[in-house]
């Protein structure tokens, strides 16, 4: 991935959390379309956006409710790290779970994304 898909993906990562932050304060929840390259809308799609401390072992995330996917082929997640060594990618387990790869010695939080269906 490029410097500048990485930069776009960290500034709608920052979005996200905003709009996370004030939907959390008892308003409506934000919604947001989706788009294929050619500029279609792609319907039936949903964000999901959080953070994980990841120890030495790595992290499982498990997405409940209206955050799981139907399942482990119809959705990516993309992360970012603050502090430590470089993101680990994402392993999909299934619609509900994905693990976050972690380094021999852990100790951060790394801020996800994920969309699909």
């Amino acid at each position: 991935m490029s410097a500048r898909t990485l930069l776009a993906v960290f500034f709608l990562i920052l979005g996200l959390f905003a709009l996370q932050s004030a939907s959390q304060q008892n308003q409506a929840p934000a919604t947001l379309p989706v788009y294929a390259a050619d500029g279609s809308a792609m319907t039936g799609m949903h964000i999901v956006v959080g953070s994980v401390a990841v120890p030495a072992g790595g992290a499982t995330v498990t997405l409940t409710g209206a955050a799981a996917f139907s399942s482990r082929d119809t959705y990516h997640c993309f992360t970012s790290i603050e502090r430590g060594p470089v993101a680990g990618n994402p392993l999909r387990v299934d619609g509900t779970k994905f693990r976050l790869p972690a380094g021999p010695s852990g100790g951060w939080t790394e801020d996800f994304l994920c969309i699909g269906k």
